[in-house]
């Protein structure tokens, strides 16, 4: 295994929806997007891993991938796997307040592992909750009424070239997260059966998320905080996880970075609000990751020569550039990757 999970795909619209199918059973490495993924498990024999725990999916299922959730799909075999991928922007709920009613991928964030929605029962207000997974699965009359939005999905998704077919696409979604939400918030749906996590990697990834902005988080206070041996936890974790305790925590912080910096958060401030040492640090991190191209930064304030400050189109490039790795191995240009 690759042991470097990478960013993958890009998204400069609202949103973006994949119908794909495939026939045939291949790896994909870990990953993750600067945005939300929603998929809808239609058939095959796949599982799902997302930080750290691993789904069983069962056709009609819902997986919820909240921007920046390392993840990957396990597919068993060459039975047919097919899917409806929506790719949402975290802004298209803040377009309009109602849009953020239907915003169940915040609550998804890295390190909150016992989210909640409020459901709304006979409208007593008896403060009774669903428990929020990246798994919902859809029960009783809830589940045909999916079923039946699924096939007007893969309408739209055929049809987006059609008049008003991207318009037609954004119909759905909203019909899709409205569904979603109230299946949730009336108990007709249940979460996903997890296969596997283990509690001792749970907890140092909690931990480890909890102080991500803490410079002086390491290996040896996380080893402290779950009772495990320093050598012990490096072996379990990377045998678990397929990467090092070191790359998570790197990768972490620079999606952080990141995202801080496309929000308009001056670099060398959101590499100081995100644990790195020092703005060199960050530096080097991005630039083995990304390549040459980094975030803007002024020399003065990285401290960087004209010649080696990073390029002022960074967001672009490493979008493209990763994307194209995904994609087809090489630099060679590509529209859009084939989602997983």
């Amino acid at each position: 295994m690759n042991e470097n999970y990478r960013k993958s795909g890009y998204l400069r619209e609202d949103f973006r929806l994949f119908h794909n199918v495939d026939a045939r059973k291949r790896e994909i490495p870990f990953h993750y997007h600067d945005f939300h993924k929603l998929l809808i498990f239609l058939s095959g024999n796949v599982s799902y891993v997302i930080e750290g725990k691993q789904y069983a999916l069962q056709p009609g299922d819902i997986v919820l991938v909240g921007a920046g959730q390392i993840h990957r799909p396990v597919i068993h075999d060459d039975s047919l796997y097919e899917r409806l991928i929506f790719y949402i922007s975290p802004g298209f709920f803040e377009r309009e307040e109602e849009l953020s009613e239907l915003d169940v991928f915040s609550k998804l964030s890295a390190g909150n592992r016992s989210a909640h929605l409020e459901t709304l029962g006979s409208g007593t207000g008896d403060g009774s909750t669903f428990p929020l997974a990246p798994v919902i699965r859809p029960v009783g009359e809830a589940r045909a009424q999916t079923q039946r939005l699924f096939a007007l999905l893969k309408e739209a998704a055929a049809g987006e070239e059609a008049f008003a077919g991207r318009l037609l696409e954004k119909l759905r979604l909203l019909e899709l997260l409205i569904g979603l939400a109230r299946i949730m918030r009336s108990g007709e749906a249940q979460t996903g059966t997890q296969v596997s996590a283990n509690p001792l990697i749970l907890a140092a990834m909690d931990y480890i998320n909890a102080h991500l902005t803490d410079e002086t988080l390491n290996i040896d206070a996380i080893a402290h905080a779950v009772s495990l041996g320093r050598s012990y936890l490096m072996h379990l974790f990377k045998a678990q996880m397929g990467f090092s305790i070191g790359q998570y925590i790197t990768e972490k912080r620079l999606y952080m970075a990141g995202t801080l910096i496309d929000s308009g958060v001056p670099v060398t401030q959101a590499s100081e609000r995100c644990g790195f040492k020092n703005y060199a640090a960050f530096y080097h991190a991005w630039r083995r990751k990304y390549g040459k191209a980094g975030p803007e930064e002024t020399p003065a304030a990285s401290g960087l020569s004209s010649a080696s400050a990073p390029s002022p189109k960074y967001a672009d490039h490493r979008r493209r550039k990763l994307m194209e790795t995904m994609e087809t191995g090489t630099s060679g240009p590509v529209s859009w990757m084939r989602e997983e």
